[in-house]
């Protein structure tokens, strides 16, 4: 039976705001860190408190933290994924039957998870406005070919509650790898994979022609050489279209796991159908050490009204 998304979707601009009783966002070096909540200030929209998640890759939360005037709680983070959730069920506790909204523009796409499934368990959220600034473009390291976010090494992790019910030995398991610009990571995942069918899916550019095509250049050495069903194509900006492509194809599938590893409102996307489909296993490259800053300027920022409600 077909449970696919009926969805909600707006520039910054046209999307109406309730009062914000807690604003959740990471710091970064890249621009379009303070650009959602800078559009929001200045439209009237009124912010009561923030959480910011600060990484140790050394970027600076000084422009989030002017901008809320002494209204935010930092939380410092590692790469201990456990260690996120606990300081954040602990400062989202006075707020969890408030509004609440969150900008994953910077927010990286485990802990985006880990906040998804706190919300969702609580049963007093019903639905979230998810803030994402396109960037302009992305920092290369030489070239067009060359992106890199992850610069240490690299550990496969099912991300916690996101176990599902995959068994590789069933004969119809299913591996999705939605396929980003980092080679790396896909590489890593198809490194310790085990499965019976395996699928590539590319995100359509939501920029620009050629991101598309530079996914599967950077993508070359985790696709050449394996056997798998198919490279399919979702959509790069519309997290609600990533979730009706997933429930159309694999919703009656008893064994799945997915590698979102494409930009964030394709994470979003597969977070939401994880949500809804708990029989999904997730699994997500995490490395040790991040880049500062991996994009240039901002095209637009978009509100995608997620709703927490099955």
């Amino acid at each position: 039976m077909s449970n696919s998304v009926v969805y909600k979707m707006e520039q910054i601009g046209g999307y109406i705001f309730d009062t914000v009783d807690c604003f959740i966002c990471a710091a970064h070096d890249d621009e379009r860190s303070t650009e959602g909540i800078s559009k929001m200030l200045a439209s009237g929209v009124q912010v009561e408190h923030a959480i910011i998640i600060k990484y140790d890759n050394g970027s600076h939360s000084t422009a989030l933290n002017k901008l809320f005037e002494g209204r935010a709680q930092e939380i410092s983070v590692s790469n201990d994924v456990n260690s996120f959730i606990l300081q954040f069920k602990k400062l989202i506790k006075p707020y969890i039957n408030k509004n609440m909204a969150i900008d994953i523009s910077c927010v990286r796409i485990p802990d985006m998870f880990s906040i998804m499934k706190i919300l969702k368990l609580n049963d007093h959220t019903k639905h979230i406005p998810c803030i994402y600034s396109v960037p302009y473009d992305y920092e290369y390291f030489a070239g067009d070919f060359s992106y890199k976010s992850s610069l240490g090494d690299l550990r496969n992790y099912e991300l916690a509650g996101y176990g599902g019910d995959y068994n590789p030995d069933d004969p119809n398991s299913t591996y999705v790898v939605f396929l980003g610009f980092e080679g790396a990571l896909s590489l890593k995942v198809l490194e310790e994979a085990a499965y019976k069918h395996l699928t590539f899916v590319n995100s359509l550019p939501s920029l620009s022609q050629k991101y598309k095509d530079i996914s599967i250049l950077n993508n070359r050495s985790s696709i050449k050489g394996k056997k798998y069903d198919a490279i399919l194509y979702a959509p790069a900006d519309n997290p609600f279209e990533v979730y009706n492509f997933l429930e159309k194809r694999y919703s009656d599938e008893p064994s799945i796991c997915i590698s979102p590893l494409a930009t964030k409102p394709v994470a979003l996307g597969v977070c939401m159908f994880a949500l809804n489909y708990e029989k999904a296993r997730i699994v997500y490259p995490i490395s040790d050490v991040y880049s500062s800053h991996i994009t240039n300027q901002v095209t637009k920022s978009l509100v995608y009204e997620i709703s927490l409600v099955q």
